[in-house]
């Protein structure tokens, strides 16, 4: 806690990848934003046509670990994903694009 210069180099590491990961999974047609302060976002893909469930085993396959929030009384809709590296982060969102552009045909038209 001493070390100023090192707790700002990651506070901007953090605010930097929190930006990214806003502004990238906001391109995700369906993936809806919610405000975020801290050191994960919260993304709502209900609009996607699939629950967070679905989206964290689908990811987890892929070897990205995110969270669902359904069990904290979150809905089935809402994603929690931790700021991660700046490599990190760009996985997470490749694969966020993958696993929602594989969704079944039937469901796009929910997004």
């Amino acid at each position: 806690l001493d070390d100023v210069a090192e707790q700002e180099a990651r506070l901007r590491e953090l605010r930097e990848g929190r930006a990214y990961l806003l502004r990238e999974l906001d391109r995700i047609a369906g993936v809806v934003a919610l405000p975020s302060e801290g050191n994960f976002i919260l993304r709502d893909v209900s609009r996607c046509g699939t629950s967070s469930d679905a989206v964290v085993a689908q990811l987890l396959e892929r070897g990205i670990l995110v969270r669902s929030l359904a069990a904290h009384h979150a809905g089935r809709s809402m994603v929690r994903i931790t700021v991660g590296t700046a490599e990190q982060n760009a996985r997470c969102v490749g694969l966020m694009r993958e696993v929602l552009a594989a969704r079944p045909a039937d469901q796009e038209g929910l997004a």
